[in-house]
């Protein structure tokens, strides 16, 4: 069954917008009842029959679910299906991703940049299982990239998208096919090298890139062709620390130069320890005035952005919703017999 904007999930979700990327769909969703608004995620028609599609799709959803709530990550509500139609129910966040400002190739300003860097080190340290007491295994991203970082109508970025999460066990068992599903801008060289070889510090390096462009305002390696840029990626030496803009503090360059070594082995151990070292850099240039013909402060989502840019960033996209709350918890049943591997 097709599902159009307008029409009803499980009759009682109606559909405000419909959104499509890749194998998947993406549904504004809101149930009338209650008020309550989603952003839920399933798998494109053509795909619904493809084995290998929905395995992907249940395996993030399952690991999507096993995460706990955390300022800085898109929560993951329930799974449901109807239909025959798999649907994985999130927190709908109303603004733009970071790549949206990226995308304009002009720096960020440092403070802002050390302030999403800090939250998405929050998020990555929460996910790799720093912050909890369970002993839960570390869920690897193995696609962090700015188009999976949103920023919210607070100025803050939550992360999104675990299509492509795993645990670290899990990754022992990854084949080949999976190396190059994510971005490969944003890869480690031992992602491309071998799959199986990757673990947390895959997402340390991807976190570097993702830095590297906020503070120069371009990426770290770029070419004319997926070859090229795997050859980079592989052998081309981490940029210079001395290279980067003359107004970003040594520790910052440091902490960069650390995140990009191309041995694991060499970058920081892990995000707790990412998240320290920018908490004394925040210190450091939270007082930094930025060059007033370069930036402004947006009177509407308080974000510092290029001062040629004329309309806040966020008003971009239609302001539909205004957000979600949590499904009731009489309904938060997950069932993966529809969709169990045979």
């Amino acid at each position: 069954m097709t599902i159009e904007k307008g029409s009803r999930i499980g009759g009682r979700y109606v559909v405000r917008e419909v959104h499509r990327g890749g194998m998947g769909m993406v549904y504004i969703a809101e149930d009338e009842a209650k008020g309550h608004r989603y952003a839920i995620k399933t798998v494109a028609d053509e795909f619904l029959k493809n084995p290998t599609v929905l395995e992907r799709f249940r395996t993030e959803a399952e690991t999507w679910l096993s995460i706990e709530p955390h300022p800085n990550v898109v929560q993951a509500h329930a799974f449901r299906v109807f239909g025959g139609r798999p649907l994985l129910f999130l927190e709908y966040v109303d603004g733009v991703p970071l790549s949206r400002l990226l995308d304009l190739h002009v720096p960020v300003h440092i403070p802002q940049a050390v302030r999403w860097s800090r939250e998405v080190a929050a998020a990555m340290s929460h996910v790799h299982g720093c912050c909890t007491a369970g002993g839960r295994a570390c869920v690897v991203h193995r696609d962090l990239k700015p188009g999976n970082l949103m920023i919210r109508r607070d100025g803050s970025l939550s992360l999104m998208d675990f299509g492509l999460a795993r645990t670290e066990a899990d990754l022992l068992h990854v084949t080949r096919e999976g190396a190059l599903l994510g971005s490969p801008f944003y890869e480690a060289p031992e992602q491309i090298r071998d799959p199986r070889s990757v673990d947390h510090r895959a997402d340390i390096y991807s976190f570097g890139i993702i830095l590297y462009e906020m503070l120069q305002g371009d990426r770290l390696f770029d070419a004319e062709s997926l070859p090229n840029l795997i050859y980079k990626i592989l052998n081309d030496p981490p940029p210079d620390p001395k290279k980067l803009r003359p107004d970003v503090p040594e520790a910052l360059r440091v902490l960069i130069s650390g995140c990009l070594a191309k041995d694991p082995r060499e970058r920081p151990a892990c995000f707790h320890t990412i998240g320290a070292t920018l908490s004394d850099i925040a210190k450091e240039v939270e007082v930094t005035p930025p060059p007033a013909d370069r930036y402004r402060r947006c009177d509407s989502c308080r974000i510092w952005i290029p001062h040629t840019f004329e309309c806040c960033l966020l008003s971009q996209e239609d302001d539909i919703l205004q957000g979600l709350h949590e499904i009731d918890p009489d309904e938060d049943s997950v069932d993966w017999s529809p969709f169990a591997a045979s």
